[in-house]
């Protein structure tokens, strides 16, 4: 386990790319909390969408930003899907 993963507060998903092998960063506007220092692109974080969960938590990703919901990312504490771009653990939906 990294010996520090980050977080963001809550806050709007600012853009979504789409990489042609599966890998999708965005960006959010929360508040930036501990990054780890592989994340040298401070608000972005990166999700391999190859994989179940990440295509679990990409379909999150993007209903929030369809529907402009504000989000809380918690990372991984490591950058091995995108360099400099933290992995994403997981994501809360904050109520309206």
């Amino acid at each position: 386990m990294p010996a520090q993963a980050g977080w963001s507060d809550y806050g709007y998903i600012l853009d979504v790319n789409v990489v042609n092998n599966g890998v999708y960063i965005f960006r959010s506007d929360g508040a930036r909390n501990s990054a780890p220092g592989c994340a040298t692109f401070n608000a972005r974080y990166a999700v391999n969408a190859a994989n179940p969960g990440g295509q679990a938590l990409m379909s999150a990703l993007t209903t929030a930003f369809a529907l402009h919901l504000k989000v809380q990312v918690f990372g991984l504490g490591t950058c091995n899907t995108w360099g400099d771009s933290e992995d994403v653990q997981y994501i809360i939906y904050q109520n309206p």
